[in-house]
């Protein structure tokens, strides 16, 4: 399948030369794909963007397995350098979490380091199918300079037992409200932006769930309710201690399918409520 079309690098926004050209980026390393052994497909929509402000939408779709996609979204500097740290840095670790061999704690700083990783191949996955982005330059731009992810994110994990979601990916994006009213006033559906997105990752042993939102609440929501039934929040970190992996939830698929629905489960708690 075609990559989708980008002129410049979509992190640091530099356009490509001899020295510096596009570099075709992994959404997770490789070995994950040979350790996992794995390979599910998912349809996926190819968007070209020649020209950035009016991106054109080709409405094929061909099975595709995302993990082994190279898009080139990025350019040699940038997934070289600072891309290639985040994931050097979780190597040690999040390899035998991926084959259930579980450390005994995860440091605050291994913590941060995880839901670092785990928002950049979130953004990373987001770019290879991007027939509606929500995850915005801001957002990008806040990770590569500041090394950290913005607060309107919020990130979960747990011990993934299932089989269907071993090597998968779960994504759902909602647009704003203002984009809403305007689609019902216009009957059409070329001003919808979206600013929500839900993005949850079975990868081995380890089950991820990634929220980012322009609107704060979202997440926050997410992250509240995410802590009352258990779960331990690594983005934003609730606490300095180390964080004790016996305690983290065991998932099946059937838990997996129900948090990786389209009405975010956290706001229907929030309605229950």
């Amino acid at each position: 399948m075609k990559s989708p079309i980008f002129t410049f690098c979509q992190f640091c926004g530099a356009f490509p030369t001899k020295e510096n050209p596009l570099s075709k980026t992994h959404i997770w390393p490789r070995w994950i794909n040979k350790s996992l052994e794995i390979y599910p497909t998912c349809d996926i929509s190819r968007i070209d963007r020649l020209n950035p402000l009016f991106p054109t939408i080709i409405e094929t779709k061909r099975h595709q397995d995302i993990f082994t996609f190279q898009p080139k979204i990025s350019c040699r500097r940038c997934n070289g350098g600072w891309m290639n740290d985040i994931e050097q840095n979780v190597m040690d670790y999040l390899r035998p979490i991926i084959s259930n061999k579980w450390p005994e704690f995860l440091s605050p700083e291994q913590a941060h380091e995880l839901s670092l990783w785990l928002a950049l191949i979130c953004i990373n996955a987001e770019l290879a199918s991007p027939l509606s982005n929500t995850i915005t330059k801001h957002d990008r731009d806040y990770i590569r300079e500041k090394g950290s992810i913005p607060n309107n994110w919020s990130i979960i994990i747990g011990k993934n037992v299932g089989s269907y979601w071993r090597k998968r990916r779960g994504y759902h994006n909602y647009y704003s409200p203002a984009s809403g009213i305007h689609r019902r006033l216009t009957k059409g559906d070329d001003k919808i932006s979206y600013d929500k997105q839900i993005t949850t990752f079975g990868i081995g042993a380890l089950f991820a769930q990634v929220v980012s939102s322009k609107e704060p609440f979202f997440s926050q929501f997410h992250s509240f309710y995410s802590s009352i039934i258990g779960f331990d929040v690594i983005f934003p970190l609730q606490r300095n201690s180390p964080l004790l992996t016996a305690n983290i939830p065991t998932l099946t698929d059937e838990n997996i399918n129900f948090l990786n629905q389209k009405d975010p489960w956290f706001l229907q708690r929030n309605r229950k409520n």
